[in-house]
Order: C-alpha cells, then structure tokens, then sequence
C-alpha cells in the first residue's frame, strides 16, 4: 500500500485512483524484500564475497589474483570494491589474509579500497560523495578527513604492489576529491591512472566529481569533461554514463533549481542513454546496473513516470548503491522512488475503469 505522504497527490480523486490502480501498476516488479544492493553478477565473485563474510579470504584471493594482471581493469576494481564492502562489515577476514599474506597485491588493493570507501560512507551514504565541503555538519567533514588520512599509506602500498594497476591510482584520485588536492595533484593522479587503462570508468568518475563545481571545478568544466569522455568511449563502455552523471551532479547541486532536471540538455542526455538500455531487449552497455539505475533515476525526477516503470522493470532486484546514495540510505531510496512511480502512474487511471483494465 502507498504511503500517501510521500506522493505529492492532494486532490482526493487521485487519492482513489492510487487505492484502486496501485496493485495493478508495476504489479509485476519484483518484491522489495528481493531488492538488494550491488549483487555481483559473476557468480564466483558472488560466492567469494560470502566465503568472506563467513570468515575464508581464499575464494576472494582466487578471483582477483585471476584479474590480476589485466586487461579487464574496470572488472578488477568492481572485484575489490565488493570484497571491500564485505569487508567494511567485518574485516576480520582481510587481517588474516594481509597477516599470512602481507605483500599480496590483491589483499592490498582491497585494503586501500576498504579504507576509501569507508571514508566516503563516514562523509555520506554514496560511495561517490553526494555532499560537498560544506554540507552536513563540521564534525562529519573532521571525521571523514581523519579517514582519508588514515587511508594514504594503503594507498600507497597498493600502488607500490602491483604497478600495472590503474585501480589503486583511481582510488587516489577519490582521495584528491575529499582532501581537496591541487590541481597540479589531481592532474599527476590523473595521468597515473588513464596511462595504465585509458577509459577506465572509475577514474572517470572519480575526475568528473573533482572537476565539478560543488568540488573543485566548474560546471562548464565537469559538462566539457563529461562529453569528452563519452565520444572517446569504446562500444559498450560504461563512459557512455558520464554525460547524465554530469547532469545528475549539476542537478543536486542546486544550481538549476527544479528545472535542472528537466532542462533540455539532461533530456538529451537522459535520451541518449536510454538508447543503449532497451527496456525490453538486451543492454547495449558491458555492465547495465549501475546504467539502469542512473537512468530510473532520472526518468523520475524528470517526470517519465511510464519509461521509468520500464527500467525498474529490467532491473528487477539489481539495486546500485550509485545513484541512489544522492538520495539517502540507498537501497531506501530505490524504493521510494520505484513506489512514487507507480503511484503517479496509478492516479492517472480513469477511477471507474476496472482494475488492471
């Protein structure tokens, strides 16, 4: 049943239409309870991040030391960015492999990806920082500077450990964001991590944050970014994202109001995009969570109420902490704006037409 406080509809008619309508509008989703939050698709990386959970580090050291050299860099960093997540909830698991293990590139990688992620979390619930310097109070900034700090030396020892790696220096670009590094730094970073892999998403996404106005950059900047790296991408990189990132990071900015959702460049952008994700056929991108969810995103706030129900549709239970993290608790927001969706979607339906009619 909706939560009618929620939804924005005051006039008692549309009250009735959502009462009589909702079960039947996106009836076919999949249950909340199914929703989870970055549920790897590869099934041995699935299965070692249970192995982790339960305390056994070696199914995790298998799959990485697989991707250890490459060429599949962006896969190597989604790896350790779910191992990390584990090990954010008990890293029990990643001191023993680092106390039998010490030097072993993949238990370093996953060591600094741990001790940036947490920082970020400490700052805000997204992974891809939704609050700037000045949001939120002055004690949780402290904090999550304290945290990036404490991470530098992992840092350091991951890149040392595996130099053909892009992804340590990507999670060093992240750390440039929070501690606000030159950009003299930003560029030294910058250039460590693409001559390794030179479209990698991560770093990618890392440089459009840096570049943005709520972070050290301009609008104009992240936007000329954003399209730069898109018409460089390859066929199905995920770098076909950037263009709506960067309309999401103007949009939360609050520079544009209300209307920066709609204005038509985030339409363009949002179209383009929803190009590459049919609804109903397969992703024309290499990894289509992170890309549908951006998309359900938008198509929300755009008011796309019927193209928005397609995508949560295809997405069924694949839930990306990116961008709801924007939003609040992450898996929180999916599923609200899933429910505001089918309750607009539902006030629109005639109240004397039969249910699911």
């Amino acid at each position: 049943m909706p939560h009618f406080a929620a939804m924005g509809v005051r006039n008692f008619f549309s009250t009735l239409r959502v009462v009589r309508h909702y079960d039947h509008v996106g009836g076919d989703l999949v249950p909340d309870a199914s929703v989870l939050l970055d549920v790897p698709d590869d099934v041995r990386l699935a299965a070692a991040v249970v192995s982790a959970r339960g305390g056994d580090w070696r199914p995790a050291a298998a799959v990485l030391a697989a991707n250890r050299s490459g060429p599949d860099w962006d896969a190597r960093g989604e790896q350790a960015a779910a191992l990390a997540a584990a090990a954010i909830e008990d890293d029990a698991w990643l001191r023993e492999w680092l106390r039998e293990q010490p030097g072993d590139p993949d238990a370093l990688l996953v060591r600094a990806t741990c001790a940036v992620e947490a920082a970020w979390r400490a700052h805000g619930w997204a992974g891809t920082a939704p609050r700037a310097p000045g949001d939120g109070s002055a004690e949780h900034f402290a904090r999550f500077l304290e945290l990036l700090e404490a991470a530098e030396p992992a840092l350091k020892r991951a890149c040392a450990a595996n130099p053909p790696d892009p992804n340590p220096w990507c999670l060093r670009l992240r750390h440039a964001v929070g501690t606000g590094a030159s950009r003299a730094e930003f560029d030294r970073l910058w250039f460590e991590a693409v001559s390794r892999a030179r479209h990698h998403a991560g770093a990618h996404a890392a440089a459009l944050l840096y570049l943005s106005a709520r972070w050290h950059g301009s609008h104009d900047e992240m936007f000329a970014f954003a399209e730069r790296g898109a018409a460089g991408a390859s066929e199905r990189s995920p770098l076909a994202l950037l263009p709506l990132q960067a309309e999401l990071e103007f949009a939360v900015s609050g520079t544009g109001g209300p209307r920066a959702w709609r204005r038509p460049q985030a339409l363009e952008a949002t179209d383009r995009l929803l190009a590459l994700l049919p609804p109903r056929g397969p992703a024309l991108l290499a990894d289509p969570w992170p890309a549908r969810n951006l998309l359900a995103c938008l198509l929300t706030r755009q008011e796309r109420y019927e193209e928005a129900l397609d995508q949560f549709r295809a997405i069924g239970g694949h839930a990306t902490r990116y961008p709801w993290a924007y939003f609040g608790e992450p898996r929180a927001a999916f599923l609200s704006a899933r429910d505001d969706t089918r309750m607009f979607l539902a006030a629109q339906i005639p109240l004397l037409r039969p249910p699911g009619g």
